[in-house]
């Protein structure tokens, strides 16, 4: 079954420190950061908060190609930003070659805030992710705006700040956009 939870960790002072239980973050902090961006494919009011993104497997090891079903661990490094845009909701979507969005959140729609003890400081938000899509190449998008359900004010914005690759050993088991967890019974 599918289930997506994001962890946001501090990197000013511990960056081992999970700032909730929902999920157990990755033991270190993901090597191979993409730390530059096009700007024809970026926008927002305060471009360049975000500082950098990993595409990793579970165990925070960089990867771009994943099998159907493997788990994702995507990671959104936020810089220092001013306490008055906080709090912040960090999102991302996956799109497939049409441009539909196939799997998507933020921090906002999944009820998660940054402790207001950290507000302004830069941190890391980690989403952990099993891939039930369509074998195909998809592009990641990556956005930081206010922590509101229908935000108006987007500060960062990368619609492709990276690309992955979901492949599969035969045929898929199923057609579609997404898998999800089907179970089939004759009575």
């Amino acid at each position: 079954q599918s289930s997506l939870a994001a962890t946001q960790t501090s990197i000013a002072n511990d960056p081992s420190q999970s700032l909730n239980s929902f999920t157990n973050p990755v033991e270190t902090i993901p090597q191979g950061f993409v730390c530059e961006f096009a700007d024809s494919h970026r926008y927002g009011e305060l471009q360049g908060l975000i500082v950098g993104i990993s595409i990793a497997d579970s165990s925070g090891n960089p990867k771009t190609t994943f099998h159907v079903g493997e788990e994702i661990l995507l990671s959104v490094k936020v810089g220092q930003h001013p306490t008055s845009v906080c709090p912040l909701s960090v999102g991302f979507q996956v799109k497939n070659r049409l441009g539909q969005i196939c799997v998507g959140t933020n921090t906002c729609l999944l009820e998660e805030q940054l402790d207001s003890t950290k507000f302004s400081q830069p941190f890391i938000c980690q989403f952990r992710f099993r891939l039930l899509i369509f074998p195909e190449k998809y592009t990641i998008t990556v956005a930081i705006a206010e922590h509101q359900y229908a935000a108006q004010i987007v500060y960062d914005w990368i619609e492709v700040a990276g690309i992955i690759d979901v492949v599969t050993d035969g045929l898929p088991p199923q057609i579609g956009l997404c898998f999800p967890d089907i179970q089939v019974k004759s009575v």
